[in-house]
C-alpha cells in the first residue's frame, strides 16, 4: 500500500508559516526570541529558515535565500546537531546549486538520523548533481524504503530515466501521482513531471494530457505554464506558446523561465524580443550571484547552447559548464527537463515539494 504524501502537507505548512510569522519575516520579535529557552529558540529558527526558503521559491526573490542561510546558521550555532536546520540548509544549498556544500549537509543529516528519509533526499540529490550516480541511486533506494511518497518516487523515476528505463520511470512517476492524492500542489507537480518525462521521450500527446491535468488542479501553476509553452511552440502554435511563456516569466522570473521565453520568441522569429530576454537572464544572474546562487548551473541547463559556449570561451570554468558541455545528448535532455527542479524535489527548486521533514 503506497503511503499518502506527507511532503505536500509539509510544503503547505511551510508556506503557511511564511504568511503567518509576520514580524519574524521583517525582523521583529528578536528580543522575545532571545529570551526563549534554547530548544524553543532553535525550533523557531528552523521554522523561520524554512519560511524564508519557501518564500524564495514562491516569489523568485533570491534575497530570501540569504535570509534563510543566516537563520539556519544561527540555529546550528545554538544546536550543532539540529536535524531540521541541517536538512533545511541542505535543501537551500540545492536550490542555490551549491551542490558540494549540500552534499556535506546531506551526509551530516544522514549521520544524525539514519532513519529520517528527508536527509537521504538531500544527500541523493547532491550526489546526483555531482555526477555520482551509483551512490545517488543507492541513496534514493534507501529513502523510498524509509518513506514511500511523492518525493521518493520522483527521485526513483529520475534514476530509472537516467538508466534508460523509461517505462520504469513513468511507472514510478505514476506512483508519485497516486501518492499525491489530496494534496493539490504536490499532485499538480507530479502530473507536470510525468508530462515532462513523456515529452522528453517523444510522446507529445501524453505530455499535453499531463500538463493540462496539472493546470486543472492548479490553474496558473507557473512551472506547468512554462512546460506547456514549450510543447505549444514545438507544435507550431506560436501565439499560445508566447502567451504561456510570458505569463510564467512575468510571474516567476527565474532564469530558466526567462530563457525559455526567449527561446519561444526566437522560434517565432521575434529575434529582437528574444535577445532582450537573454539579456535579462544575465541581469538576473548578477542578482543571484550576489545572493550566492550558482546561476551558471541554472542557465547551463536551460538557456541555449550559446550560453554554455560563451562561458567556456570566456574562461569562466565551472562544474556546471564542464559537465553539461561534456554530456551526451540524451543526458542533456534529461538535465534540461529537471533544471527547474529546485530538487528541490520540492522541489528544484522546484516548487519541488520539499521541507525539512519530507524533502
Amino acid at each position: 500500500m503506497k503511503a499518502k504524501l506527507v511532503i505536500g502537507g509539509a510544503a503547505a505548512a511551510t508556506t503557511a508559516a511564511a504568511l503567518l510569522l509576520g514580524g519574524v519575516l521583517t525582523g521583529n520579535g528578536a528580543p522575545e526570541a532571545r529570551a526563549l529557552p534554547t530548544p524553543t529558540r532553535v525550533a523557531r529558527l528552523d521554522r523561520q529558515g524554512n519560511a524564508f526558503a519557501q518564500r524564495a521559491r514562491m516569489t523568485a526573490d533570491v534575497a530570501y535565500y540569504t535570509r534563510a542561510e543566516y537563520v539556519y546558521r544561527r540555529a546550528l550555532r545554538l544546536a550543532p546537531q539540529d536535524l531540521p536546520a541541517t536538512i533545511g540548509f541542505g535543501g537551500l544549498e540545492l536550490s542555490r546549486h551549491a551542490f558540494r556544500h549540500a552534499l556535506a549537509l546531506g551526509s551530516r543529516a544522514v549521520a544524525l538520523s539514519p532513519m529520517t528519509a528527508a536527509g537521504y533526499g538531500v544527500l541523493g540529490d547532491a550526489l546526483l548533481e555531482l555526477g555520482r550516480y551509483r551512490s545517488a541511486f543507492a541513496t534514493f533506494d534507501k529513502m523510498v524504503g524509509l518513506k514511500p511518497g511523492v518525493s521518493s518516487y520522483a527521485r526513483i523515476s529520475y534514476a530509472r530515466e537516467l538508466l534508460g528505463d523509461v517505462p520504469g520511470a513513468a511507472r514510478a512517476m505514476r506512483y508519485a501521482v497516486d501518492a499525491a492524492a489530496g494534496e493539490p500542489q504536490a499532485l499538480a507537480w507530479s502530473h507536470m513531471q510525468l508530462g515532462k518525462l513523456y515529452w522528453a521521450h517523444g510522446d507529445g500527446i501524453a505530455a499535453g494530457r499531463e500538463y493540462r491535468a496539472a493546470l486543472r488542479i492548479q490553474p496558473g501553476y507557473t512551472y506547468t505554464l512554462d512546460t506547456l509553452a514549450q510543447l505549444e511552440a514545438a507544435r507550431g502554435r506560436s501565439a499560445s506558446a508566447i502567451a504561456l511563456s510570458q505569463q510564467a516569466a512575468e510571474v516567476m522570473p527565474f532564469p530558466q523561465f526567462v530563457a525559455n521565453y526567449g527561446d519561444v520568441l526566437r522560434t517565432a522569429g521575434r529575434l529582437t524580443a528574444a535577445r532582450r530576454q537573454y539579456a535579462l537572464v544575465e541581469v538576473i544572474g548578477r542578482l543571484e550571484r550576489a545572493n550566492h546562487v550558482n546561476v551558471d548551473t541554472v542557465c547551463a541547463s536551460t538557456a541555449p547552447l550559446r550560453w554554455l559556449v560563451s562561458l567556456r570561451r570566456s574562461g569562466r570554468r565551472s562544474t556546471a559548464t564542464t559537465s553539461l558541455l561534456g554530456r551526451s545528448r540524451a543526458t542533456a535532455v534529461v538535465a534540461r527537463r529537471w533544471a527547474s527542479r529546485s530538487a528541490r524535489f520540492g522541489w528544484a527548486r522546484s516548487m519541488r515539494p520539499s521541507s525539512s521533514t519530507g524533502a
